[in-house]
């Protein structure tokens, strides 16, 4: 066999020249497309090394069998044998390879024990190399934990103790919590003491190795707070009207002051800080805040959502029975409270009539606090028409 000469192309992309026989001749290319000599050691560049492989995982490698004959190669047995023989699983080995012609066998290596196997793979045939000889190896070793998921709660109050948890990983190691850098301190084996208000806490975990796993570490960082506040519940006031005063009154758990402020677009203002009046109809949201102080930290703003509608107001049409004169028959309207807009439609329309006759007539208030509407008939009467008939004096026959 010359490597490197202008010839056959083999699988893995390599160039050889065979010396062709007219009997068969087996041959076995490794991984990187090479032959492997019979009996050769084991090789990493051949794919009969398999290297390190972790104990939960397999490793597979192809290989080529080649018969440069003139004739059919055939295969009439093969074994594994050595002490690490159940490691390697042999596939698809062929019968019998076609002169030249090529033909892959897989070679499967997994095992659940730690620690090196060899064995040798022994392939009878009709060629001139038979026995054909493939030495393997490989190295079982421990395996990686699967990722610790460690997320301790953070923020952390100052003065607290928060319990420590982690999953994932694996195998029986244990678990040791430790502080690498911050204000903190391990309580009880897995509780974080938090030893002040400002500062950040590194801490680490561990999983300890087993004899399947490697150790396996996880940190996580932890922002020491101050401590917590909350407003207690802020009682909804329920629905309301235009011309309602509601007193806001809540507590924050500090003790502190609660403030309140309207959220846009609610028709609403807040006088002397508690204070609540609705300038308009409509959804009402006010929020309660605690800005916190030197030993408290702003509390969540708490919402509350009410309806508000406008108050009814009293309308009275007049002017409903007018005669015709040729101007315009309009009605007025007075309301309690008094003084309030309304509009006034004839028919479902704005023109004021004229012409005698009846009219439809509706008046709602237009404002933005008060609502509130009237319906009547208007009656425009035909004015009297005067006949003159001038007296035409004394006459004779």
């Amino acid at each position: 066999i010359v490597a490197g000469a202008p010839g056959v192309e083999s699988s893995r992309g390599s160039a050889y020249v065979f010396e062709r026989t007219s009997m068969q001749e087996m041959l076995v290319l490794g991984t990187n497309g090479l032959v492997i000599a019979n009996g050769a050691a084991a090789n990493t560049a051949y794919g009969t090394d398999f290297g390190s492989l972790a104990w939960d995982g397999a490793r597979t490698n192809v290989f080529s069998i080649t018969n440069i004959g003139g004739e059919t190669l055939t295969i009439s047995s093969w074994t594994t044998n050595g002490a690490g023989a159940p490691a390697f699983v042999v596939l698809e080995m062929p019968i019998s390879v076609s002169a030249n012609a090529s033909s892959n066998f897989t070679v499967i290596f997994a095992a659940t024990n730690i620690g090196s196997y060899t064995a040798q793979v022994s392939i009878v045939n009709t060629g001139t190399n038979t026995p054909y000889l493939i030495n393997l190896t490989g190295t079982v070793i421990k395996a990686d934990q699967a990722p610790l998921q460690f997320s301790p709660a953070s923020p952390q109050t100052y003065n607290t103790t928060n319990t420590l948890n982690v999953t994932g990983g694996a195998g029986a190691g244990g678990v040791v919590f430790e502080i690498v850098d911050g204000p903190g301190q391990i309580a009880d084996m897995s509780n974080l003491w938090v030893l002040a208000g400002t500062g950040v806490i590194t801490v680490r975990v561990t999983k300890a190795a087993d004899t399947l796993y490697n150790a396996a570490t996880a940190t996580a960082l932890v922002v020491c707070a101050r401590a917590t506040q909350t407003i207690a519940v802020f009682p909804n006031p329920g629905d309301q009207v235009t011309t309602n005063t509601v007193g806001l009154n809540v507590m924050a758990s500090s003790g502190l002051p609660v403030s309140f402020n309207v959220l846009p677009p609610s028709p609403a203002v807040i006088a002397g800080g508690t204070n609540l009046s609705f300038t308009g109809a409509g959804a009402v949201s006010i929020a309660a805040s605690q800005a916190g102080d030197a030993d408290w930290s702003p509390a969540a703003e708490v919402t509350n959502t009410f309806a508000v509608t406008k108050a009814d107001a009293q309308v009275t049409l007049n002017d409903l029975n007018q005669t015709y004169d040729g101007a315009e028959r309009a009605v007025t309207a007075t309301t309690v409270p008094p003084g309030l807009t309304v509009d006034i439609t004839y028919n479902g329309g704005a023109p004021v009539p004229i012409a005698a006759g009846s009219y439809a007539v509706s008046g709602t208030v237009n404002n933005l606090i008060w609502q509130g509407a009237a319906t009547g008939t208007l009656t425009v009467s035909k004015a009297s028409q005067p006949i003159v008939f001038p007296n035409p004096g004394a006459q004779v026959t």
